[in-house]
Order: C-alpha cells, then sequence, then structure tokens
C-alpha cells in the first residue's frame, strides 16, 4: 500500500482545530459501518425484482437512509460508496434529526477520468468518516491507496474528549483520553484478495499505526467473505472480528441485492482492545424486518427494502476505549497552555488519580 503524500501535505496544512467547549462526559464509543450504494450504481438490472421500489437516491432513498442513520445515533459513522454531495445531504440530515453537529471528511475513491476495466467509474464514489464535533478531537489523518490502483483506505486518528462536572474546580479543562485510530475501507471485489494482504501488512508496519500501542478499528466493505484465506489469517496479523459475537451471529449476510447469492463482507475488524470492551447491537428494525427468511438470488427479496435503505446492512458496534494512564488536558485558549517546567506547575492534581473512584471523587466522569 502506498501513502498518498500529496493528500498528506493537504492534512498537514489545515489550521489546527479549536477544541470545543461542551464535551459530553462519556467513554465509550459507538461506531457504525455503512455502504450507503452510490447512486452511480442504481442499476435495475442489478437488482431483484422486490428492490427496485426502494432504489433510487432521489426517490426516497436519501431521507431513508438519514432517518436510518439518526436512529442508530452513532458517535462515528464510516460510509462507503459516498459522493461529496451525497455526504453533505447526510450530514445536514443527521443534524436535524438528532440536533448533534457533525464533522464529515471525504475522500475520493477514483481519479476523474480514469477507466478501470473498460467502464467510466464514479469519480466521487468514495469513503467518509462523520464524527460528533462536541466528542473528539482529530490528532491525525493517514490514506493509503492500494497496489491495484482503484481503492483506497483512509484512517484517522480520534482522541475522545470530555469535560469534569460543572461543580468541578477543573471544570474549565477540555481533557483528553482514550485515542484509537479509525480506519474505513472498501476493497475492489476483483482485487481482493491482493488489497486485503496489502492491509493486513499496513496495518502492521505502518510505523504511524503501530506508534505506543494506540487501539485501531478496520471497518468497510470488504467484498470477502469469512471462508477466505485472509478471515482465516486474522489471528496472524493481532485482528479480532467484532461482529463474529452477539446479535450479528444469526444474520446470514450483510450484502444482499436480490439476484446475486446474499454474503457476509461488511467487518469491524479491532486491534488492542479487550475482549469486555466490545459490545455489537443492533439497534432500530428487528432482525426480521432488516434481514428477510429468503436470501437467495430469485429476484422476490433483497435490499434496499422497505426497512433497510441499502444492499448492505449498517453494522453498529460500542467500543470502550482503553482509559490512558494519566489524562492530559488542553486548556480552552491554545496561548495559555503551559510549557516545561510551568507545566508542571500547573499540572492538576485530578492528572494523578489512580482509579476510577478517585476520579469520581473528584467530579471526573470517566
Amino acid at each position: 500500500m502506498e501513502r498518498n503524500i500529496k493528500e498528506e501535505e493537504e492534512e498537514e496544512s489545515r489550521p489546527t482545530p479549536v477544541l470545543p467547549h461542551n464535551i459530553v462526559p462519556q467513554r465509550a464509543v459507538k461506531i457504525t459501518t455503512f455502504n450507503v450504494l452510490n447512486e452511480a450504481y442504481e442499476c435495475e438490472e442489478y437488482y431483484g425484482d422486490a428492490v427496485l421500489p426502494h432504489l433510487h437516491w432521489s426517490q426516497g432513498r436519501r431521507e431513508r437512509v438519514i432517518e436510518y442513520l439518526a436512529k442508530l445515533d452513532s458517535d462515528i459513522y464510516c460510509l462507503q460508496e459516498v459522493s461529496e454531495s451525497m455526504t453533505k445531504e447526510i450530514n445536514e440530515g443527521l443534524t436535524k434529526h438528532t440536533g448533534q453537529e457533525y464533522t464529515a471528511e471525504v475522500w475520493s475513491r477514483f481519479r476523474p477520468g480514469v477507466q478501470i476495466g473498460g467502464d467510466q467509474e464514479a469519480e466521487d464514489d468514495g469513503l467518509a468518516i462523520l464524527y460528533k464535533t462536541v466528542d473528539f478531537a482529530v490528532q491525525d489523518c493517514l490514506c493509503w491507496r492500494y497496489k491495484s490502483g482503484n481503492h483506497i483506505a483512509r484512517a484517522l486518528k480520534f482522541s475522545r474528549l470530555y469535560q469534569p462536572d460543572e461543580s468541578s474546580s477543573a471544570a474549565d479543562i477540555t481533557w483528553v483520553s482514550g485515542e484509537f485510530w479509525c480506519v474505513n475501507t472498501h476493497v475492489n471485489w476483483a482485487t481482493r484478495h491482493d488489497d486485503l494482504c496489502d492491509l493486513m501488512k499496513t496495518l502492521n508496519t505502518d510505523s504511524e499505526l503501530l506508534r505506543e500501542q494506540v487501539p485501531v478499528v478496520v471497518v468497510g466493505d470488504f467484498n470477502a467473505e469469512r471462508t477466505e484465506p485472509w478471515y482465516l489469517r486474522l489471528s496472524e496479523h493481532n485482528l479480532k472480528d467484532a461482529l463474529v459475537h452477539g446479535p450479528y451471529r444469526s444474520y446470514p449476510y450483510s450484502f444482499s441485492n436480490g439476484k446475486q447469492p446474499a454474503k457476509w463482507i461488511d467487518y469491524c475488524l479491532l486491534r488492542g482492545f479487550s475482549d469486555d470492551a466490545v459490545q455489537p447491537i443492533v439497534v432500530g428494525n428487528d432482525m426480521e424486518k432488516e434481514v428477510p427468511e429468503n436470501y437467495g438470488g430469485d429476484g422476490s427479496h433483497g435490499l434496499p427494502s422497505a426497512h433497510c435503505p441499502s444492499d448492505h446492512l449498517a453494522l453498529t458496534v460500542v467500543l470502550r476505549v482503553p482509559r490512558l494512564k494519566t489524562f492530559t488536558f488542553m486548556v480552552k485558549n491554545k496561548e495559555e497552555v503551559p510549557t516545561g517546567q510551568q507545566q508542571q506547575q500547573h499540572q492538576h492534581p485530578l492528572l494523578n488519580f489512580s482509579d476510577k473512584a478517585e476520579a469520581l471523587d473528584h467530579g471526573v466522569s470517566v
């Protein structure tokens, strides 16, 4: 996998974001991965007859996607097959439905005008990561393009933000805890074996991802099944499938279009999280409605449907991000952040609490 140097330079040139002040005091992080189904692929010949009334973005599917995601109320949405305009509409819709502000990062998957396999691909069929603005700060951003040349993976390094209770003497301090990498990707079906091998190797060799052993979440549409060699070697790469247990265990598929055999091809892989820190959840419609019993390719069933607005299901997991041994803090005004010896003199005593009970006694929610 090759880093996209130009995009990295653009990321570095961005101004330092101003940290929000009204931080929600939570440690758990809810992450959803969802292939939205790009407008360019709404070709009726690809789908079974039962799907056609629910297929088109401009004929009601847009609103149903927004409602579907808003019902999840996730902290972070990792979306595949989205354009900039689709992401903007989803972002605005989420804010309207939930009353919360999201920050959206969008990346094109294909270069304009590039022809792949003789077909003109959608130039803005890409990836997006949306996150709650008040809850997270982005510390770093990475990009890789698979050697096959078509698809990319994007990673954001998040810090979970929160503030002590207003009654605490440290209420004017924004606390930073629980750093983790979130990687979003969409793998090409035709080159999936090479691309996934490439991805696993990168996850284990990239110096930024390995630094300080920060936990990693890898989500997306892998276009590959659990019976294939890449999956059988996950443990060799210190990765585990977060969705193989829990409520999704009984789901027969994550993708279905009513013509092809339904498959499980969407994943949430983890590194650096303990087993008791992971909770896959199903939110919204019950499984019987989202996932029809008959998921074959006879055209009588399939996705999108009245209950699921894409040919993929949205998969959600709640993670408890490991707490840092000592908390870092950021003063509201960046110019007030002490340095060197002054920093030692300005450290708040809460930085040194030894356990959760002690923290709670001081008004810090952990």
